[in-house]
């Protein structure tokens, strides 16, 4: 009995889309059901904050959702553009492979400090990203 190999091109694309798919899906979910999700998926009591606390909680959570949607139009509209150009791919690869470095995190060694290594800029590349090779330079 002789199983069928896919080819590499299939399964990128498929796990490509099933990527673009839930940043559709977790980010519409999150920006529709705040609340729903604050409460459930991080047990979080709305109650215990001052109504200025929530609004600004509520639009903070709406605002990191609707990136992910971005993001996800983002990898729609280039799709072509992230498995041929390189520039297109390693924004992308940097993009879904990097956590997300909060400007507290990233400005904490300069905090406080004006003067030269206040301009210097922390990146939040992930060293996983660099192994990918992407597609030839165009």
């Amino acid at each position: 009995m002789m199983t069928e190999v896919l080819p590499m091109s299939f399964l990128t694309k498929a796990f490509f889309w099933g990527y673009v798919a839930m940043l559709f899906l977790a980010g519409g979910a999150g920006v529709l059901l705040t609340r729903l999700e604050l409460t459930r998926v991080f047990h979080l009591d709305l109650g215990t904050l001052s109504s200025l606390a929530e609004s600004t909680l509520l639009n903070q959570y709406r605002f990191l959702k609707s990136m992910e949607i971005g993001f996800g139009l983002y990898c729609v509209v280039f799709r072509e553009e992230i498995f041929t150009l390189r520039r297109f791919n390693r924004l992308f690869l940097e993009s879904s492979s990097s956590p997300p470095a909060p400007e507290s995190l990233r400005e904490l060694p300069t905090a406080g400090r004006t003067g030269p290594l206040s301009l210097l800029p922390f990146s939040n590349s992930s060293p996983a990203a660099w192994s990918f090779s992407g597609p030839a330079e165009n």
